[in-house]
């Protein structure tokens, strides 16, 4: 890549991770990865949680395959540098901190090559550390060898069922970015939730609706308590608040009115022609 286009690279950087906020610099490393699906999906992937820097240590030959699987994330895919072995990646980007991947883990303290943490438990700890982290994702059929797995400062496990504790390397890579990415992400706006006093007035029609309806003292206490808390805890937004009020309201006025008046009923229409040769006079004399 040029130096224009790293100068873009970490200039659109800069709107993800604003100024004046140290946070590493995360790459994502693929360790001898043997399908280039599953590269162009980790390069999809990482497009989605802002990881713009892709090595590849070794790669199987990539193609058509990995250009479709990539989608919008094609300029991180064919920005990605590849290196012959790890060390060589480690010394040319410099990698500060390494943090692997693995489905296999052994909790025993005498076996701590292969002592894990959690995917959150590695999100949180690794705002702390300054520098270039690299993310290490292994082989599809072996994963990252002992040697590689020694050299790293983290070891990472995403808790899977007993029964099939393995991975894909792109959905192992996705849960990896979407930890690290999620404390940092814009908060979701939701619709505006109703005040205090909007939930004392929705209390106050439904009081009024009760006496409407003449709802027997004994057991009006309760309904107010259900209803208070019932209403508390769905923390209904302004637009529900509104509609269930007009509601409310109809429903209060309508009682006091009294029931509507039935309409009146009107005759009977006269039964048509069943075709055009059915004249009024032959129907009389069919009948006769």
């Amino acid at each position: 890549m040029d130096a224009q286009g790293r100068r873009g690279q970490y200039e659109f950087q800069d709107i993800i991770r604003p100024r004046g906020i140290c946070i590493p610099k995360f790459f994502c490393v693929l360790v001898e990865p043997k399908f280039e699906g599953n590269v162009g999906a980790v390069a999809r992937s990482a497009k989605n949680f802002a990881i713009d820097d892709l090595i590849l240590i070794n790669p199987c030959i990539l193609g058509e395959e990995a250009n479709k699987r990539a989608m919008h994330g094609k300029d991180i895919l064919l920005s990605a540098r590849t290196y012959k072995d790890l060390d060589t990646a480690i010394k040319e980007e410099g990698l500060e901190v390494l943090a692997a991947t693995s489905g296999v883990v052994n909790l025993s303290a005498k076996c701590h090559r292969r002592n894990p943490i959690t995917c959150s438990e590695f999100a949180s700890e690794i705002q702390e550390v300054r520098g270039n982290v690299g993310l290490l994702f292994g082989r599809e059929d072996f994963g990252l060898f002992k040697p590689e797995i020694s050299r790293c400062d983290y070891l990472i496990n995403i808790p899977t069922s007993e029964m099939y504790p393995i991975m894909n390397l792109s959905h192992a890579a996705t849960i990896v970015f979407y930890e690290l990415y999620k404390d940092h992400a814009k908060p979701i706006e939701g619709p505006h939730k109703t005040s205090a006093f909007e939930r004392d007035k929705f209390f106050e029609y439904y009081q009024k609706m009760l006496d409407v309806i003449d709802y027997p003292d004994w057991r009006r206490e309760k309904a107010e308590v259900l209803f208070r808390r019932m209403v508390t805890r769905s923390n209904p937004t302004k637009w529900e608040y509104h509609t269930l009020m007009g509601v409310f309201s109809m429903v209060s006025k309508r009682i006091k009115m009294g029931p509507r008046p039935k309409p009146a009923q009107t005759p009977p229409k006269a039964k048509a022609p069943k075709y055009f040769h059915e004249t009024p006079r032959k129907l009389a004399k069919d009948k006769q």
